[in-house]
């Protein structure tokens, strides 16, 4: 609460409010279709209501909070269309800051990023759930940032803002594992070895291992099959795309999962059989779901 008090000192009221309930959205705070009344704001931050309104009505006119009924305001919800729509727009939109950020990246710039993944780190192990969404928001917009493309990055932060409170939901239900670590790491090791396509994969690979855990908290069955290897380049049935990297190939046992669906991969099957394999990180038949590729 101090730190909210001390954020309104610097800013009107009314920019104050929209900044606070705006990061509290985007950091999951608030429960998807979670009511959000303009009295419970202005009460625990202590001013009128009139600045919580404003504030209010701005997150509404940029679709950042939902008004299904007049004078009922609810943080977003989103159906299983909405998460393609949104993921979509992340896979391009958030790939190609990446790379352009990697491009940028400077041997200071790394070791920044590499101190905002320890802080992400601390606050995972450490159970601290808004902390950690935070943390994580750092690494990727530090990055980001870096593209110093500055339209670029508001529009993936409106994105941001818009999936928070469905990505607070996962975390708070205990969906917690090293993923994000992991494509931390992976995204750091590729900037340090100047890679920047792996960079893009790395992110791209976050977003969506993101998007397959949402389809499961959501009961979806059949949808959650992400994609085929077709030649050098994976396509996704929700339309997404990834060029395979030189040397990523499936193993026996994973091939012999995913060729019937592969053109080529089946007796019969007209294809190039040499190239079906080459398949990037994604997903695997594993029972009446697919699953990453460890």
């Amino acid at each position: 609460m101090n730190d909210l008090r001390d954020h309104l000192q610097t800013t009107t009221l009314s920019d104050g409010v929209y900044g606070l309930v705006r990061e509290s959205l985007r950091c999951g705070v608030y429960k998807p279709g979670e009511k959000i009344t303009h009295r419970s704001i202005a009460s625990q931050l202590g001013i009128s209501v009139t600045p919580v309104r404003e504030a209010i009505m701005r997150l509404v006119s940029e679709e950042s909070l939902s008004m299904p009924a007049p004078k009922t305001i609810v943080a977003p919800s989103l159906g299983q269309s909405d998460l393609e729509e949104i993921t979509k727009i992340r896979v391009n939109l958030e790939g190609w800051a990446a790379q352009l950020g990697a491009e940028n990246a400077s041997a200071t710039f790394i070791r920044e990023l590499e101190h905002h993944h320890l802080v992400y780190c601390a606050h995972r192990r450490s159970h601290d759930t808004k902390a950690k969404i935070a943390a994580n928001a750092k690494f990727h917009f530090a990055l980001y940032a870096q593209s110093k493309a500055p339209r670029l990055l508001a529009i993936i932060d409106n994105l941001w803002v818009t999936i928070g409170p469905t990505l607070g939901l996962l975390a708070n239900r205990g969906c917690e594992d090293n993923d994000g670590e992991r494509f931390h790491d992976a995204a750091i090791s590729a900037l340090k070895a100047r890679n920047t396509a792996a960079v893009q994969a790395a992110i791209v690979d976050y977003i969506l291992t993101g998007r397959l855990k949402i389809l499961q908290m959501l009961g979806c069955g059949d949808d959650l099959r992400i994609g085929i290897p077709i030649g050098p380049q994976i396509r996704f049935n929700a339309g997404f795309w990834r060029p395979a990297m030189e040397g990523e190939t499936l193993r026996d046992d994973q091939w012999e999962k995913v060729k019937p669906f592969v053109p080529g991969g089946r007796k019969g099957r007209r294809g190039p059989r040499s190239d079906g394999r080459r398949f990037f990180r994604c997903a695997v038949v594993d029972g009446a779901f697919w699953s990453p590729l460890a």
